[in-house]
């Protein structure tokens, strides 16, 4: 007998992204978790390989082969870029004045397979997971910032600019 297990789809891309402010403008939050301008893009993360299973009984002989499914890679992210002329204010916790991030998307991960063979004389059951897909490639995060940037609480950083490849998928067992 044999059993393939599917193969994950992957990622989709995430978008270019820009922001530009104005300088005769004033930025201002107040709650917990707000940041006053956040730009990002985001690619999806690969999709799972499938499970694959099977199993073979004959009195003579018997054999056996299951493969799981690779998984997808994941997503790329875009150029994310902000332009800041505003006057930025922020008064809760874990309130940044400026994030910009590009993350991309994570690989999927191999299908696991499993199975058997019996027989009165000769068995043989072949069993392989499925492999791993690759992590997205990130892009630039870009930050101009001319204006007076002020965060009044804990965990609140002015301007954070992150570009994160993602990370690649587990194979299967």
């Amino acid at each position: 007998s044999v059993a393939v297990g599917g193969s994950g789809g992957g990622g989709g891309t995430g978008g270019t992204v820009s922001i530009t402010t104005g300088s005769n403008v004033t930025i201002q939050t107040l709650q917990d978790q707000s940041g006053a301008i956040v730009a990002q893009s985001i690619g999806g993360n690969g999709g799972n390989g499938g499970f694959a299973g099977s199993g073979a009984i004959a009195s003579s002989a018997a054999g056996n082969v299951s493969v799981g499914g690779n998984g997808a890679s994941g997503g790329a992210s875009n150029t994310v870029s902000v332009t800041n002329a505003a006057a930025i204010n922020t008064a809760g916790v874990m309130s940044s004045g400026i994030l910009a991030q590009s993350v991309a998307g994570s690989g999927g991960n191999g299908g696991s397979s499993f199975g058997g063979a019996a027989s009165e004389t000769a068995a043989l059951s072949i069993n392989l997971g499925g492999g791993s897909g690759a992590g997205g490639i990130s892009q630039a995060a870009v930050i101009s910032n001319t204006a007076a940037i002020s965060t009044s609480n804990n965990q609140s950083s002015g301007i954070i600019a992150q570009s994160i490849g993602g990370s690649g998928g587990n194979g299967g067992l």
